[in-house]
């Protein structure tokens, strides 16, 4: 049994530096990790007594996808790509908003 963990633990470590080397992949797991303790977060009220969010080893949980840094961190990292995307979204909505007005002003000037 103490070889198998020796093993295991040398096997994470390995895949871990690997997985880690790439930065969009080291992105998607930071994804996949704010994303799954979200949707733990959310479990029904008949089911909070075992998926209980309090519980949970966040560390462990971070490990589980490959990540070395600390959940929060990583939630940093998060919240700041929302806003970039958030800001990018309202830059988009500003355009069509644009784009719009031109179209009608167009529309009103051909009207008269």
């Amino acid at each position: 049994a103490f070889g198998r963990s020796k093993h295991r633990k040398k096997t994470l470590s390995e895949q871990e530096e690997l997985d880690l080397d790439s930065h969009q992949l080291k992105t998607l797991a930071e994804d996949a990790y704010v994303s799954f303790l979200r949707a733990y977060a959310v479990h029904s009220k008949e089911t909070k007594h075992i998926f209980h969010p309090k519980r949970l080893h966040l560390g462990h949980v971070a490990r589980a996808f490959g990540l070395r840094e600390q959940p929060t961190g990583i939630t940093k990292v998060n919240s700041e790509r929302q806003q970039e995307r958030k800001r990018i979204a309202k830059a988009r909505q500003g355009q069509r908003d644009f784009v719009k007005k031109a179209k009608l002003s167009q529309g009103a000037l051909e009207f008269k």
